[in-house]
């Protein structure tokens, strides 16, 4: 069971209600960041494009933004994490734009700017961040129309694909998505393994 409510996990729970309810959202709209995931001690955040089907509770999803759902972005998320070691304890997500879109929707650049306004409150949510990912251009244009901001300003992100499926399918994308994750490896001070 989900707990919700533990020290970690419940301000980023409040903080997502809080943007479900500025864009007119009933509370768990927007899919909440895994519980079993570092919450608000993580070092590190991905940031993706938009919330999968598999994420959105009111389609049959799981309600949240785990590394546990079974969706592509997911699988080769845990994968990499898997392949340098590093726990979900120590991560948390979100999304470019963080409330569902129409079915088959792509984000605009009206909806990558909007979701621009909810980075710093995050960010000031997550004391112990080391590194930010952006895995999408998606979040690379979210991430950029929030700067500056002194929440954002101190971090250089490391940017790479979008680990969906339209995202692999570019040539080298693969390798460059484990790039993404070698170089979250080296500024955590860690080694990847092999």
């Amino acid at each position: 069971m989900m707990d919700f409510k533990a020290p970690h996990a419940a301000p980023l729970i409040a903080y997502a209600d809080e943007v479900a309810g500025a864009l007119g959202l009933e509370p768990g709209g927007i899919p909440y960041p895994d519980p079993a995931h570092g919450g608000t001690g993580a070092e590190v955040l991905f940031v993706l494009s938009h919330p999968s089907e598999h994420a959105i509770r009111d389609r049959g999803g799981s309600g949240l933004l785990s590394l546990e759902n079974k969706d592509f972005p997911s699988r080769n998320c845990f994968d990499e994490c898997l392949r340098i070691g590093l726990e979900p304890e120590r991560i948390t997500h979100w999304n470019a734009v963080p409330q569902p879109l129409p079915k088959g929707k792509n984000p605009g650049v009206e909806d990558l700017r909007a979701g621009a306004r909810w980075l710093p409150g995050l960010l000031e949510l997550l004391p112990k961040l080391q590194v930010v990912a952006l895995l999408s251009r998606n979040a690379e244009t979210t991430w950029d129309a929030a700067l500056p901001h002194p929440a954002l300003d101190s971090f250089d992100p490391v940017r790479g694909p979008g680990p969906g499926q339209q995202g692999m399918a570019n040539p080298g994308a693969r390798q460059r998505l484990s790039d993404v994750f070698d170089e979250i490896a080296r500024r955590l001070g860690t080694t990847p393994p092999g």
